[in-house]
């Protein structure tokens, strides 16, 4: 367990990649930790209590503990997809949404692979894995943050910055990298918003 700031503590339970080409269902059961899904390939299926979760690529639900959770529909085409088990006081901290999707998700799909090394690899000090699942529980809440401020606000924010720094030779790597967003977004954002900078409304 590793305690963050005096404020929360994280404790790591297991992790793992599930696959299969074959009809699956998730198992219906109550567990005591949290457990988070990303799904990479397929849909799944889960419900938590009332509520149904249809599950796609990019796609991260997070299940409470003592709630019982399963498989509401049989999964019929090949799936993929992360989990994590862990105990924590985080949520009373910050909280995240139950279910998010994301377009852009390979931030998180790098720290899971790195988590599954630490966790199977002999030799890493021990709380190790439990500074993985702070850092999964963190890029969750800042990716989340990011997709509530408007495409308006955002883009108005990146057109300040260009004319700020119009001396600069300003690329769109450059803007992606000062913004936290991938290349391909920041372009379909310009593109989409661009009138917009020409008519004056975000000047």
């Amino acid at each position: 367990m590793v305690t963050i700031n005096s404020s929360y503590s994280i404790e790591y339970i297991s992790s793992g990649l599930f696959t299969t080409e074959q009809a699956w269902i998730h198992p219906k059961r109550i567990i005591d930790s949290y457990e988070i899904i990303l799904v990479l390939d397929g849909d799944v299926f889960i419900q938590q209590e009332e509520t149904k979760y249809h599950m796609k690529k990019g796609d991260v639900l997070l299940l409470s503990p003592d709630k019982l959770h399963f498989g509401y529909c049989e999964s019929k085409v090949k799936v993929s997809f992360y989990w994590l088990h862990f105990y924590t006081d985080f949520f009373s901290n910050f909280g995240l949404s139950d279910l998010s999707h994301f377009e852009e998700s390979y931030r998180l799909v790098s720290l899971f692979k790195q988590l599954l090394h630490m966790a199977n690899t002999p030799g890493y000090l021990p709380n190790s894995v439990d500074l993985y699942v702070a850092l999964i529980l963190c890029e969750l809440e800042f990716m989340q943050k990011k997709q509530s401020i408007p495409t308006s606000v955002l883009a108005k924010q990146m057109f300040e910055w260009i004319r700020v720094n119009t001396d600069k030779n300003i690329t769109v790597i450059d803007v992606a990298k000062h913004f936290g967003y991938n290349e391909n977004y920041i372009s379909k954002l310009f593109k989409k918003n661009i009138s917009c900078w020409y008519e004056g409304i975000y000047k």
